[in-house]
C-alpha cells in the first residue's frame, strides 16, 4: 500500500499528519501528472486497486469499508504467486 498525498501544505504537514494517525504505510507527494495519469482525484480519500500489471482495477471516492477492500484485494495478492 501506498498513500500519495495532494496536500498543497507540502510535506511537513503531511509528515504531522501521519505521526497524528498513526499511518504505518509509505507516503509520497502526489503530482498532478500522477493524479491525472490515474484517472483523477474526484475527492478525497480517493482509493485505486491496482493489479500485479499495474492496471487499475477499481477506484473509490470517499471512505470505503474494510471488507470491502478484503474481497477485492484478497483475489490479485494470489496474483502474485
Amino acid at each position: 500500500m501506498i498513500g500519495a498525498s495532494v496536500d498543497q501544505d507540502g510535506p511537513p504537514v503531511v509528515r504531522d499528519f501521519v505521526a497524528k494517525n498513526h499511518i504505518n504505510y509509505q507516503i509520497v507527494m502526489a503530482t498532478p501528472e500522477v493524479t491525472q495519469a490515474y484517472g483523477g482525484i474526484e475527492g478525497i480519500p480517493t482509493t485505486f486497486v491496482i493489479d500485479p500489471s499495474g492496471n487499475v482495477v477499481k477506484s473509490y471516492v470517499g471512505a470505503t469499508e474494510e471488507g470491502e477492500f478484503e474481497a477485492l484485494v484478497k483475489p490479485l495478492l494470489s496474483q502474485t504467486k
